[in-house]
């Protein structure tokens, strides 16, 4: 009889849901460490990984997203984990207008921007302004043909004033496209508040060619009541043609990268990084290469990073689902 009303629950459970979709990934890594300072060698196995869950109602009004994602590492090994989601309800909707209430973890602006083809064996140039803390918020989506326009308020806890608001803004419209993020905007006083900008242009597509990528994009903290007025930027492209792709990139920190990637050895994809931290030192740099293949569920990349002091050799197994 319980064995029936477990069962029973968890139909009734399910039969809530429109859709429940579950996606993940599992990685296990690999890794032997040669510091030349210390004229050492370490061996390690990096376990970690993420579990995604999503879900909504039958008239997709109502849903949820929850992400939780354990880590296991070091000698002995020790277990970490996070986790993050929100809920959300359509309040309003038609074809061209949706108004989107959402509370939880609620994500705004920009998290290590950069071009598209590099590794992260190491850290390129990069740009973020980023919050993803718990907060309240109202979406309002519009779309009209090649124009699409999302804006997002964010009612957030504050010591001080009880409440602040964050106010998020993306827009495209054809081949260009950008956003605007103002946080805290109740602190503001007289004058302008600080703010972060992004901008993108899509040449190819605006050219109208065929099969290749040709993407220049920018990202810029502002703040008007500083001197200088610029306080962070990010500028790069995105470029391609067949099997070929490469990113270049540049930051306010004189930080230099270039990536390049092929997958001309199919189904082998061959790339490398280099990142020069400061070009007023060009003899002081880093490098990356690296190889990825499939091998039924499992995602290999072979790669090998040099820091100036330290040479890593990594195995990252991968299994997505």
């Amino acid at each position: 009889m319980r064995k029936l009303l477990v069962l029973l629950v968890a139909l009734v459970t399910v039969a809530a849901f429109a859709a429940v979709n579950f996606s993940g990934r599992l990685d296990v890594t690999p890794t032997l460490t040669y510091d030349a300072s210390a004229n050492k060698m370490e061996f390690s196995v990096g376990v970690g990984g993420a579990l995604s869950i999503s879900a909504s109602n039958k008239d997709e009004t109502t849903g949820f997203y929850v992400s939780i994602s354990p880590t296991v590492a070091g000698t002995p090994p020790k277990f970490s984990w996070s986790h993050w989601g929100y809920v959300w309800q359509k309040l309003y909707t038609s074809d061209s207008f949706t108004v989107t209430l959402q509370a939880g973890n609620l994500s705004r602006g920009w998290s290590g921007a950069s071009g598209a083809n590099f590794s992260w064996l190491i850290t390129p140039p990069s740009f973020t302004d980023y919050r993803d803390d718990a907060a309240v918020g109202l979406k309002f989506d519009i779309s009209s043909g090649d124009l699409s326009d999302s804006l997002s308020v964010f009612v957030t806890p504050d010591a001080t004033k009880i409440v602040n608001v964050d106010v998020f803004n993306s827009l495209r419209f054809g081949f260009f496209s950008t956003g605007i993020l103002v946080r805290n905007l109740l602190d503001v006083g007289s004058g302008l508040p600080e703010f972060s900008l992004s901008a993108s242009v899509d040449l190819a597509n605006a050219l109208g060619i065929q099969g290749a990528t040709l993407k220049g994009f920018g990202y810029f903290t502002i703040d008007p009541t500083s001197s200088p007025i610029l306080q962070g930027y990010l500028v790069g492209a995105d470029v391609g043609i067949e099997k070929l792709s490469a990113s270049v990139a540049f930051d306010n920190n004189n930080r230099l990268g270039i990536a390049v990637r092929t997958t001309a050895l199919a189904p082998v994809t061959v790339g490398a990084d280099i990142v020069i931290p400061n070009i007023m030192s060009i003899t002081n740099f880093r490098l990356a290469g690296y190889a990825s293949w499939p091998t039924g569920l499992i995602g290999h990349r072979l790669s090998l990073t040099w820091d100036g002091t330290k040479a890593i050799v990594a195995w990252r197994m991968r299994v997505t689902f």
